[in-house]
């Protein structure tokens, strides 16, 4: 999927358009794109696709490939196109108003963006990236990527001081709230480029030339770990 340095768009669409339709077990592209959500898509479907700022989708040789074939793939619902007004991208957009739900950890409340809120479905778009030793949880990628569907009323510093050790709830109970677990469609991890060292943000520095597809994000990060482990991450994590 490389042409020296860069991933080709094209073939980064043949490997999602593909893993879609074996995760649904469709074999025609739409149709299977239509499959990943519990209701029939209309015209007027809201989508968001969840993706991690501190990857971004401009420092990865892949990641924004796999973002924009994640778009073309549902753009070609209801016999294409699906109006690409109705797919938001988004990690801290918006706001969270007070009618939002909210859950409280430690002293902080956080409430469920809006944007989250108003759609009728989202796609977790996570990237292939070890949390490294100052997470020592085994907690990442697509786990951690919806932090930012939540907004609290202080720094999100407050938030991963709460995942910082295995016995800390912070993630899980963020992603047990029922609109993550009823609205999220699908785990999509790039692992096209994977990033073994720790801190957010940078370049790769390795290529696996994988993708991960899954309803389950949990079982979406034991297979990105999986990856992470083979390209030279600490066994122990």
């Amino acid at each position: 999927c490389y042409a020296g340095s860069a991933a080709v768009q094209a073939r980064v669409n043949e490997m999602v358009d593909h893993g879609i339709m074996e995760l649904t077990g469709t074999p025609t592209k739409a149709a299977a794109y239509e499959a990943l959500f519990p209701q029939p898509v209309t015209s007027t479907t809201k989508i968001v696709i969840k993706y991690n700022a501190n990857y971004n989708l401009t420092n990865s040789p892949s990641y924004a490939k796999v973002y924009n074939a994640l778009r073309s793939g549902l753009a070609s619902m209801l016999n294409g196109p699906f109006p690409g007004a109705n797919i938001t991208a988004t990690d801290r957009a918006g706001t969270a108003a007070s009618g939002n739900p909210q859950f409280t950890l430690g002293c902080t409340t956080y409430r469920i963006q809006d944007v989250i809120m108003n759609c009728d479905y989202f796609i977790n778009l996570a990237a292939c990236w070890a949390m490294g030793t100052q997470f020592p949880c085994g907690v990442t990628m697509a786990q951690k990527n919806m932090m930012g569907a939540i907004s609290p009323l202080g720094s999100l510093s407050d938030f991963h001081a709460l995942f910082s050790t295995a016995s800390s709830p912070a993630l899980a109970v963020l992603n047990s709230q029922p609109t993550f677990r009823q609205k999220q469609v699908l785990t999509l991890i790039d692992a096209i480029a994977i990033r073994t060292d720790s801190g957010p943000g940078g370049a790769p520095n390795k290529t696996a030339c994988s993708l991960i597809a899954s309803k389950d994000m949990i079982a979406a990060d034991y297979q990105g770990l999986l990856i992470l482990k083979a390209n030279g991450l600490s066994a122990d994590r």
